[in-house]
């Protein structure tokens, strides 16, 4: 759809929507349902299938700008080790880390 700026998957990672929806995602959880992508920035219930994680949080209501994307925002995944990911959610935690945002 021309214009249309929701988070959308290429064709060949297409998948149907869960049946039954679980109960609880956790936040960070990285879902595709459909031709639609998301990023579950709280734990909530969700009928996509989990594709991976982000230890980035992307949800902070004690922030002065509690989301850190925003429409039309594009974003791009990469695969990391436990080990990075460990490093990243330590500097989260600890309010040092930085995402690049372009």
């Amino acid at each position: 759809m021309r214009g249309d700026r929701r988070a959308r998957a290429p064709g060949d990672h297409r998948r149907p929507r869960l049946d039954t929806p679980r109960t609880k995602t956790p936040p960070g959880s990285v879902g595709i349902g459909g031709i639609q992508c998301c990023i579950y920035s709280v734990e909530s219930p969700g009928g996509f299938w989990i594709l991976g994680r982000t230890p980035v949080s992307l949800y902070d209501p004690s922030a002065s700008e509690p989301t850190l994307l925003r429409p039309g925002d594009r974003v791009r995944f990469r695969r990391i080790d436990r080990a990075e990911f460990d490093s990243i959610g330590a500097a989260v935690a600890a309010r040092a880390y930085r995402p690049v945002i372009a």
